[in-house]
């Protein structure tokens, strides 16, 4: 690589790290070109990027990004960084399924709504529900109090019906 492609390189870094939502540091030693294909496709599917240059290049790019100094106690051998443009727990799901079934793949560090996390914080936001689940769970809720009133109101009413309903077929036999 000559100068202007490092320079290139670094700005393309910089402006994802900018633009993107979250971002993931992951360590790729070890794994194959098919893996790293499979992984890149599974992360466009939910929105994600995978992009792997030389350290020194990703830590010049960190250097004026808000999550740089978080990211930079990770940054050694070979790491890859997963950018993220639409949901942040889907992409974290992604990782951390493909490194459970890839050992060479490794979870090193997330920066998600400016917070730097570990790997099991990583993993914990991969185990958050997606939004759709979380919105189901809420107007679950939101409809409890109400379904459980209706339910008391129509109990009290049957107890109510039932005598009179019994006295009413007795008088008309």
């Amino acid at each position: 690589m000559n100068k202007q492609q490092k320079e290139l390189t670094i700005k393309e870094l910089r402006e994802h790290f900018e633009q993107s939502s979250a971002s993931f540091l992951v360590g790729i030693k070890g794994l194959s070109v098919t893996q790293t294909q499979a992984l890149r496709s599974q992360l466009r599917q939910e929105g994600g990027q995978l992009k792997v240059a030389k350290v020194r290049l990703i830590k010049r790019a960190v250097n004026d990004v808000a999550c740089g100094e978080g990211f930079m106690p990770f940054l050694k051998e070979q790491v890859g960084v997963v950018f993220v443009n639409q949901t942040s727990p889907a992409v974290a799901k992604v990782l951390s399924d493909f490194s459970r079934e890839n050992t060479a793949l490794d979870l090193i560090a997330g920066y998600f709504e400016s917070r730097i996390f570990d790997k099991a914080g990583v993993k914990r936001i991969a185990a958050l529900p997606s939004r759709e689940v979380l919105l189901g769970r809420l107007c679950g809720s939101l409809n409890a109090p109400i379904a459980k009133f209706v339910w008391t109101l129509n109990a009290y009413l049957q107890k109510l019906s039932g005598p009179q309903g019994q006295e009413q077929e007795k008088q008309q036999e």
